[in-house]
């Protein structure tokens, strides 16, 4: 019953600090996340971009004919 108690306590204790906040807003995090965010979605961007170029690429010079060697025969 000790565990219920402590949450109540610290639900409580945010009750009342709701009123006036005294955790500052962390501006430097939010930029990390933000920044970490932005920079994954361009990152997968890029790289679905240079993929499908590549596939596209050689599937178009496989399916290429092949010269024929004249210098066999």
């Amino acid at each position: 019953m000790h565990v219920a108690d402590a949450v109540f306590k610290r639900l409580r204790r945010r009750m009342t600090d709701s009123i006036a906040p005294t955790n500052r807003l962390n501006f430097l995090r939010w930029f990390c996340i933000v920044s970490f965010l932005l920079i994954s979605v361009i990152a997968f961007g890029l790289g679905t971009m240079a993929t499908r170029f590549l596939v596209t690429e050689s599937l178009e010079r496989d399916s290429l004919p092949i010269p024929a060697d004249h210098s066999r025969a």
